[in-house]
């Protein structure tokens, strides 16, 4: 029974890695729109264009992939008065567990494809990514000194290799798909629903890994690893959407300045 339990704890703090991921990337995107002040509309609407129509299209495959019935997809459509910008209807059958597993994988979507596909965007423009200079293993790793060395040196390759058009493209695409990567309320409250159904899935595949097969130990440290690798994948976009927070937040205050000058 002990073991069990350690076994249980490990996981726990295995999961918890792209958790953070995911709230850091969710602090950056509230402190970008933030910073935008009165341009946040125009600014939301912009960046829409590609965000939200990847957001929409992360929901549209993995809730087919599970089965899910699409009804409607809506990839870019402002809607002022119900404050959406896309969506996708879907139904689905309560008492299918596979049904139930698509529902937290497709309200979480975004976070991952996403990450996913702002990592290939910068390996095609020749930008760096993050995974090759550290890669984020648990919460304790957010705040040594090799990770605060690692991603400055990170950021520092970043814009050193911002020279060419492609380049600049692809970090522009990067930042719309980023600033929109995060799950919605809605996409959130779907996602609870299937929240037991994978935590039985994950917890048997542990255990039987854990206690049964004998090649335990690889198979475990892959499976760590790439829900490491995902999870640095995701703070990587995260990092992208603080540094653009950071610069609209010192530009908003100058624009300030300005008009008050002016006034």
């Amino acid at each position: 029974m002990e073991i069990l339990q350690l076994a249980l704890v490990e996981l726990g703090w295995v999961l918890s890695v792209p958790l953070i991921a995911a709230c850091i990337l969710w602090c950056a995107n509230e402190t970008y729109y933030r910073s935008l002040g009165d341009c946040k509309k125009k600014a939301i609407l912009f960046t829409g264009l590609v965000g939200v129509t990847a957001h929409e299209i992360s929901h549209a495959i993995i809730a087919t992939a599970f089965g899910l019935k699409v009804t409607k997809v809506v990839f870019f459509k402002a809607d002022p008065e119900s404050k959406t910008l896309g969506y996708v209807n879907f139904n689905y059958n309560p008492n299918s567990f596979i049904n139930s597993l698509g529902l937290l994988f497709t309200g979480l979507s975004p976070l991952f494809f996403g990450a996913l596909l702002v990592y290939f965007l910068f390996d095609v423009a020749g930008l760096p990514n993050l995974q090759s200079y550290f890669v984020l293993t648990d919460h304790r790793g957010l705040t040594s000194s090799v990770a605060i060395s690692s991603t400055y040196l990170w950021l520092q390759d970043v814009y050193l290799a911002i020279d060419t058009p492609l380049a600049i493209l692809n970090l522009i695409i990067s930042l719309m798909i980023g600033v929109h990567a995060t799950p919605s309320l809605a996409d959130l409250e779907g996602s609870i629903k299937g929240v037991s159904s994978v935590l039985i899935v994950i917890m048997a595949y542990w255990c039987v890994v854990k206690f049964i097969s004998n090649k335990s130990n690889a198979l475990i440290e892959v499976s760590i690893q790439s829900l490491n690798y995902i999870s640095t994948a995701i703070l990587q976009l995260a990092l992208i959407s603080s540094v653009a927070a950071i610069f609209l937040a010192g530009l908003g205050v100058i624009i300030n300045l300005i008009k008050k000058h002016m006034n």
